[in-house]
């Protein structure tokens, strides 16, 4: 999969990363600002984030393509 994340004028993408989850909103262009397009939440298992450092870059990884697949 193949995600443009810093060539498009007219999307933005935001992500959160906490220790229970990642979060992906998409963000569309819109007259005089932007407005949400799509959303998603995929848990991530406990100790993949520990006191805000990823310990387990494969989990958090996976958790972010498995929100981005469902965020389309």
């Amino acid at each position: 999969m193949t995600v443009p994340l810093f060539t498009s004028k007219t999307h933005r993408l935001g992500v959160d990363i906490s220790s229970t989850a990642v979060k992906v909103l998409m963000l569309e262009k819109h007259r005089n600002g932007y407005r949400p397009t799509a959303f998603a939440i995929e848990p991530i298992s406990a100790g993949a984030v520990q006191d805000k450092t990823i310990t387990d870059p494969d989990v958090v990884a996976g958790a972010l393509s498995r929100a981005l697949s469902r965020s389309r």
